[in-house]
Formats: C-alpha cells, sequence, structure tokens
C-alpha cells in the first residue's frame, strides 16, 4: 500500500493529529458575541452619521411636540369649525342649509 504525503507525515509526528484537531477547533469556533458588542459593531463604523441622524430625530420631536402644543385648533378654511353637533342634530333633515358655500 502507497502513503499519500499526507499520511506519511502523520506518521511521521505522532501527535500530529491532535495537534491538527486543535487548529480546527480554534478556527472553526464561532466567536459569539454579547447584543451590546454587535449593537457596537453596527454603530461603530459611522459615528458621525449616527449622531447627525439622532439630532435629526431630535428637532423632529421637538418640532413634532411644538404643532401639538399649539392652542389654536385648524380651521376648515373659512376661519371656524365646523358645527359637529349641528350635522349630527338632526340626521333627516338636508344637511346643505348648514353649508354656508351652498
Amino acid at each position: 500500500m502507497r502513503l499519500t504525503p499526507g499520511d506519511w507525515l502523520l506518521a511521521r509526528e505522532e501527535d500530529a493529529q491532535r495537534r491538527l484537531d486543535c487548529i480546527r477547533r480554534a478556527v472553526l469556533a464561532p466567536e459569539r458575541a454579547t447584543a451590546w458588542e454587535a449593537a457596537a459593531e453596527v454603530f461603530r463604523p459611522h459615528p458621525r452619521f449616527w449622531a447627525s441622524m439622532a439630532l435629526v430625530w431630535l428637532i423632529l420631536s421637538a418640532v413634532r411636540l411644538a404643532v401639538s402644543l399649539d392652542p389654536q385648533p385648524a380651521s376648515n378654511g373659512l376661519g371656524r369649525q365646523p358645527d359637529l353637533a349641528a350635522l349630527t342634530a338632526f340626521p333627516d333633515e338636508d344637511l346643505s342649509t348648514l353649508d354656508p358655500r351652498s
């Protein structure tokens, strides 16, 4: 029987198989990252970009909060709110009399 070069080298060194197995395990064993490390890896490459995105979101949130705290209700274009109670008080009545544009 002819020995291949790999078999010949393994036969020459007795503990070569054990050392090779250790090397294989070290190379193939995946290193488990924690959730914090994974998140840091996402944000690490472009910190300026993420900081600017956070600033934009803060500005948008501040504008949204300022608009929602505005005490003036939106108008319907005529400068007054439609009277919903009047619209629903008499459902059988013709609603065109309540519309000032008709």
